[in-house]
């Protein structure tokens, strides 16, 4: 990237975003050559940055990208019936995190600037969603949004 204006270092994160989204494993890794046993690297950098073990090894683990810059649960208090909004949501893994403290009752509300990840985030919903009465996973009741990409030229944003 020789030209970094903004429009140009968005358009690199977009992309870069998208691709890591895309792709099947839970690797934030682009180049494979340099992963080994990149699952348990993912989760040794989430616990660096506040999450427990037991997050970690939640049912919806897939949503860990590795991509966090902490762990926004760590230093809040969730009540039932809140509404949360994450900004920058990814895969949904902090929202999935968020709607087990807020229940049935609350609402999540994860956006992103990138297709793939919100629609990696509704497919992973989705599949949970689905699990029997048995998952400690509560009827999610999430709102994933795409950030329109006009909103990336803004100078604001």
């Amino acid at each position: 990237m020789t030209d970094l204006n903004k429009d140009n270092i968005k358009q690199h994160l977009v992309d870069d975003f998208s691709s890591i989204a895309r792709r099947e494993d839970t690797s934030c890794c682009l180049d494979t050559a340099c992963c080994e046993s990149e699952d348990e690297k993912v989760k040794e950098f989430a616990q660096k940055v506040g999450y427990s073990r037991e997050e970690l090894d939640a049912d919806f683990n897939e949503a860990n990208l590795g991509l966090s810059c902490g762990n926004p649960q760590a230093i809040t208090n969730l009540q039932r019936g809140e509404t949360v909004i994450d900004l920058g949501c990814g895969a949904g893994f902090d929202v999935f995190l968020a709607s087990k403290e807020v229940g049935e009752a609350g609402e999540v509300i994860g956006i992103d600037m990138t297709p793939e990840m919100i629609n990696k985030a509704r497919n992973i919903a989705r599949k949970k969603t689905l699990k029997t009465s048995n998952s400690d996973l509560v009827k999610l009741k999430i709102f994933l949004q795409l950030i329109k990409r006009r909103m990336l030229s803004s100078p604001t944003v």
